[in-house]
């Protein structure tokens, strides 16, 4: 009889035990959590260092992985997806980053993994004029989808040697190569895309660039008329004037102007949403989201020169317009000195 009550105290207790593990951690006994996996190639360089990070052999026993997010321990903007890549830099110091990857499962378990980048600065006294520099214009970096955009990477310097190859990433999966390209962005609601250009030296070196394009998606049907841009200016302000001499691009003339865009207007019923400035001298473009006045400086480099301004106003159907604004700077004269 003892030994019965003992058998029957014993299955008690387990049940307890179970019972309580149910209670407090049913996701242990219902959901094995993912494991999660980095494969890092290179694990230390020499800044600035490109690295390829994947997470595709992280596992699920249980299920399948729903997400994965990217950490690169720079102060960056994270990223998703499974595979991913990132350039460190640094200037002084040899740094150790830490890269973490956290994916998620079909029913909400996660699990985080870290790896260690080590990127040394480049070598004392090294020039950094073998580094090649990342650079491209794009047409639009707003508008209604379906959204075409045209890519030139012309701008781009190859540092020593020459540029072996130009790598697109558009941010929304799909990739391209070549120094000139277009893209269709089609999301189903408006959403900014980070799109990453990475050049190639024929020495081995890379560098990025990256822009961010808005794909507008109106709520409804668009209807009634485009907005239109309007663009008033300042009289140009002379900032530093180097005369007698003739400016050069180490002593250029700085002349500052300031832009106003509050003659803009939608159409009845709607609003602007974005005002883009594009001004003229190959700097990049400034995005708004409010009808404020713009100041923009100038490097006169010659004793004369015609730059186009060009405002773009989207509204919030996506429909675009653009103004050009033709602003013509002279290096000021000496004045004569009074006898």
């Amino acid at each position: 009889m003892k030994r019965s009550v003992r058998r029957w105290g014993w299955r008690v207790a387990a049940l307890v035990a179970a019972c309580a593990l149910v209670g407090l951690g049913g996701c242990f006994l219902f959901n094995l959590l993912p494991t999660a996996r980095i494969v890092a190639v290179p694990l230390t360089g020499t800044s600035p260092l490109y690295v390829e990070l994947d997470g595709s052999t992280s596992t699920d026993a249980d299920g399948a992985i729903e997400s994965y997010l990217w950490n690169f321990g720079d102060g960056s903007a994270v990223k998703m997806g499974a595979t991913t890549d990132h350039i460190f830099r640094v200037t002084d110091t040899t740094t150790t980053f830490i890269v973490s990857l956290t994916v998620t499962d079909d029913r909400g378990g996660t699990n985080k993994v870290e790896q260690t980048i080590e990127v040394k600065p480049a070598e004392a006294g090294a020039s950094e004029v073998g580094i090649p520099v990342a650079a491209f214009t794009v047409d639009h970096l707003i508008g209604r989808v379906p959204l075409t955009v045209a890519f030139d990477a012309g701008d781009s310097a190859a540092g020593t040697g020459a540029i072996f190859e130009y790598n697109w990433d558009f941010g929304d999966g799909a990739r391209a190569i070549g120094s000139q390209v277009s893209h269709t962005f089609t999301p189903d609601e408006t959403t900014e895309f980070v799109v990453t250009l990475m050049v190639w030296n024929t020495e081995g070196d890379v560098d990025a660039a990256q822009k961010t394009i808005v794909a507008m998606v109106p709520d409804e049907d668009p209807e009634g008329e485009a907005p239109t841009a309007v663009i008033d200016a300042d009289d140009p302000l002379v900032l530093y004037n180097p005369w007698p001499e003739e400016p050069t691009a180490t002593d250029p003339v700085l002349v500052e102007v300031t832009y106003d865009p509050r003659g803009s207007y939608a159409d009845a019923g709607h609003s602007i949403e974005y005002y883009v400035w594009d001004f003229g001298d190959g700097s990049d473009w400034v995005v708004e989201t409010s009808d404020l006045k713009q100041t923009h400086v100038y490097r006169l480099t010659v004793p004369a020169r015609t730059y186009v301004v060009r405002l773009f106003v989207y509204d919030d159907q996506g429909f675009e317009d653009v103004t050009p604004y033709n602003l013509t700077l002279t290096q000021p004269e000496e004045e004569d000195e009074e006898d």
